[in-house]
């Protein structure tokens, strides 16, 4: 098991490159997970507080979201402990004037060798470990919308996480 501390702080990107697929965004369960997330986080609407969560495989190749516990920290997250076994991914929120991931949030994916996902109404981005660049999934609100595959299958999204 891996066991890390692990913080996002706010920085601007200037070049990201254009919408791409991903499995994991584009799965219906991580889909619903991370807009509970967002939604978690008052849309990145309600000051410069973020929220976090770890993207889990399941034996069965499902993928669930763990919530980290809320820190209310100015523009970051923080998570001290053992990463949940069959941790994929991170994902994290940004306030909607913040959309893209910082600086700090691609070294940080290198750092644990892990993609970090940020989500605002604004778009959503990862964090690539294999490059160190920023791919952008989803660009302005239109992900907001529940699509067809996430409406009609049941999202496996844990609610609490181990404290």
């Amino acid at each position: 098991m891996r066991q890390a501390v692990c913080s996002f702080a706010m920085l601007m990107l200037a070049a990201v490159p254009a919408q791409a697929t991903d499995s994991i965004f584009d799965s219906a369960s991580a889909h619903a997970c991370f807009l509970d997330l967002l939604r978690d986080a008052s849309w990145g609407l309600a000051g410069p507080y973020e929220r976090a969560a770890f993207v889990v495989e399941s034996g069965d190749g499902t993928l669930r979201c763990v919530p980290w516990p809320a820190t209310h920290g100015y523009l970051s997250e923080h998570f001290h402990g053992v990463f949940p076994e069959g941790t994929v991914a991170i994902v994290h929120t940004h306030p909607a004037d913040r959309p893209q991931p910082s600086g700090h949030d691609i070294q940080e994916a290198a750092r644990i060798g892990l993609p970090i996902y940020v989500l605002s109404i604004e778009g959503v981005y990862k964090a690539n470990v294999e490059d160190w660049h920023v791919q952008r999934l989803a660009r302005g609100r239109s992900w907001l919308e529940i699509p067809k595959a996430v409406a009609t299958k049941p999202a496996a999204t844990a609610r609490s996480a181990s404290r």
